[in-house]
């Protein structure tokens, strides 16, 4: 069934300004009070079903110090176990292909390649060491709260596998045991639509971190459902990860033409108003497909912002990277919302350790079902969770602002989440710093906000 269309309480809506306006901290201008009060907006116009019931108007608690205790501690994973006989050609060399070289390949954005025994013997010491620590491959949800698609968590038995056969000296074993390489997973097939990012941009060496914004205008002439994408890296050593809004064309052509070349810097986000978020990508991802039944619509007329974080570290080379985009061919069964709550009044103190604070969501007016989550802090994050009414939705013990996603629950029907649900963030950050950090579009601002894609029941 479709959504139907209402409009949000307008007393809420002053309220919740009201309520902005007596927290703006003394000094902060209009402008900024105007860039916090976008992330509160539901992701799309014309508020739907879905995100009136989760009711996302931002209602923020006052940040706490405090050592991080509010939160658990991370899930401890046990040490490797040592099995004899592991070899390369029988044990390893498959969880190799299948688990590391989406980006440890030659070309990718690995520092360095696993594409072969000799390569991966060379490195096995590393190997063993991020692996057994479950650094690598990197996955940054807690297994404690829920179980996602596509993990790229290995699991016990590998890592015992790999820890082993590094501490036995990494024997090559039988090439009669070899097995035939995985199946690359399938692309996206014909495309409704190709977009690029509009020419080739050549990301900056210094620093080596680039955020930079591009516009990609898919010119649809009516309202259409995303229900999945492909982005194609061109450079896949300098291209880390990549979000995409839907947004008006004059807004983010503006932030086009006020920045010299190709696109514009955009380090904290895209830091031009946007519907929201749309579509995320990491290294190693292939095509994805929304859950099954729902799409995202994005509105005739609107545009991509594409966000592209290139990392120089390996050089930098010029990128016209991709993006295929599938629509429905009849509208979707559940139009999904991807939409945001935030807490943004915080002040991360100087040389603060375990500095939190929480934002609390509007009791949802409806049942609604969850199925996806995306939280966002900067560089000084330490850790995030989503919760509703005291049951894990997400949580993020070691935060990593290089390794951010849109993540998908595995259960095929969704996280029904009832009326009267109260959604809760909770952000935790160290600041080695010598200023005070508040909410802000640069990286050396923060952010405390988590994305969720919702439908109807």
């Amino acid at each position: 069934m479709t959504m139907s269309t209402v409009n949000p309480p307008q007393e809420s809506l002053r309220s919740a300004r009201r309520s902005q306006e007596a927290r703006r901290a003394p000094g902060q201008s209009p402008e900024l009070e105007r860039e916090r009060d976008r992330a509160s907006r539901p992701s799309l116009p014309g508020s739907t079903l879905a995100a009136l019931a989760l009711g996302v108007l931002c209602a923020a608690a006052c940040g706490k110090p405090s050592s991080g205790a509010m939160l658990p501690p991370p899930t401890e994973n046990p040490p490797a176990s040592y099995v004899a006989g592991m070899t390369w050609y029988k044990d390893v060399q498959p969880i190799v292909q299948a688990r590391c070289q989406g980006c440890h390949t030659e070309g990718g954005i690995a520092p360095f390649a696993l594409s072969s025994y000799d390569l991966t013997k060379q490195y096995a010491a590393a190997v063993s060491s991020a692996v057994e620590a479950r650094r690598m491959p990197p996955w940054m949800p807690d297994p404690s709260c829920q179980s996602f698609a596509d993990s790229r968590r290995l699991e016990q038995g590998q890592v015992d596998a790999i820890v082993s056969w590094v501490k036995d000296g990494s024997p090559l074993g039988d090439p009669k045991d070899e097995k035939p390489a995985p199946t690359p997973p399938p692309g996206l097939g014909q495309p409704s639509v190709t977009l690029d990012i509009g020419g080739s941009y050549t990301p900056s060496t210094s620093p080596i971190d680039d955020y930079h914004c591009f516009i990609a205008d898919p010119k649809l002439m009516q309202d259409r459902d995303l229900v999945a994408y492909e982005f194609v890296p061109d450079k896949r050593a300098e291209v880390h990860h990549v979000l995409i809004y839907a947004a008006q064309a004059s807004a983010v052509q503006a932030a086009d033409d006020a920045a010299p070349g190709l696109g514009w810097p955009c380090g904290g986000g895209p830091g031009v108003k946007v519907d929201g978020l749309v579509a995320a990508w990491v290294p190693g991802s292939p095509a994805t497909y929304y859950p099954s039944g729902t799409g995202v619509p994005i509105a005739a007329g609107r545009v991509l912002a594409i966000q592209i974080h290139y990392n120089t570290v390996n050089g930098a080379l010029p990128d016209r990277s991709s993006l295929k985009l599938k629509y429905a061919d009849q509208p979707v069964a559940r139009r999904a919302v991807i939409t945001p709550l935030s807490e943004q009044t915080f002040a991360i103190p100087p040389a603060s350790q375990g500095y939190s604070t929480d934002a609390l969501g509007q009791a949802l007016k409806g049942p609604v079902t969850l199925w996806g989550l995306a939280p966002h802090m900067h560089t000084l994050g330490r850790s995030v969770r989503v919760e509703a009414n005291g049951q894990c939705l997400i949580y993020i013990p070691r935060w990593d602002f290089h390794w951010q996603q849109l993540y998908f629950t595995s259960a095929p029907t969704g996280i029904p989440l009832a009326a009267g649900t109260i959604p809760k963030l909770t952000c935790v950050w160290d600041n080695p710093t010598g200023g005070t950090v508040r909410w802000g579009e640069g990286t050396s601002d923060e952010m405390c906000i988590n994305y969720f894609y919702v439908t109807s029941p």
